[in-house]
């Protein structure tokens, strides 16, 4: 097994949301070319793990501060000069406040001036989920189409766009058997490229995919190691 690189640590952090305490004192971290599974006794626990990536992307909240060290480590290659990390976050919030938008505002508003760059691999992932009828009628918007295609095309377009961390929430609880099939089986090509960070609130169905597995309770971590370790608690 190659060695992998500790991209980001977080030292002592607590997260608070309106003063009050929702995560307390963490110490944990996330390599590149692993799936991180998230889970927790509350939403607000997982939704305040996830602000950690918000803030990391130049995206601070008034509602939201931390107490500690977050450390980013650059990947080999990424741009020196950049002061944010290349970080996608995504939650169940965003299926609503895309729904408006078509397959390729989408493609428009994640890329923008960059989109040349990635279509190419955009589009043959795009054939590989089996998606490609949802760009065979340009004017329909994403809330027309199934919920499960949807999901996965908004979650493949952050892959795609980031080269650094990919952070979801709960979006792909609500995908069925079938699409989360499809989801797992083009896993393996994004992960050694970038950091996955998976939250859920069924986190079995997701340990034939993760490398390792983060449980909240109370606001401190209970578990923290091998999805092998955690099935035999």
């Amino acid at each position: 097994m190659r060695n992998r690189k500790n991209l980001i640590k977080l030292n002592d952090v607590s997260v608070f949301f309106n003063r009050r305490v929702i995560l307390e004192s963490l110490n944990c971290e996330i390599q590149e070319g692993c799936v991180t599974i998230i889970g927790a006794s509350t939403h607000a626990e997982r939704e305040a793990f996830f602000d950690i990536f918000r803030s990391m992307n130049g995206f601070p909240s008034s509602y939201v501060h931390f107490k500690g060290q977050i450390i980013f480590e650059r990947r080999e290659g990424e741009k020196a000069g950049v002061s944010t990390p290349d970080i996608v976050v995504m939650d169940r919030n965003i299926l609503k406040s895309l729904e408006m938008l078509t397959p390729g505002d989408l493609i428009r508003l994640i890329f923008g001036k960059e989109a040349r760059d990635f279509l190419s691999e955009y589009f043959e992932i795009v054939a590989l989920m089996e998606l490609t009828h949802l760009f065979e009628h340009p004017s329909c918007l994403l809330k027309s189409f199934p919920l499960d295609d949807v999901i996965l095309l908004i979650i493949l377009t952050g892959f795609v766009r980031s080269r650094s961390l990919v952070a979801v929430n709960e979006i792909l609880d609500g995908l069925g058997e079938k699409a989360f099939e499809r989801f797992a089986s083009i896993l393996e090509r994004f992960k050694d490229e970038r950091v996955l960070v998976i939250g859920t609130k069924t986190i079995r169905r997701f340990l034939p995919l993760a490398d390792l597995i983060i449980i909240f309770e109370n606001g401190k971590i209970v578990f923290d190691g091998d999805p092998v370790k955690y099935v035999m608690l």
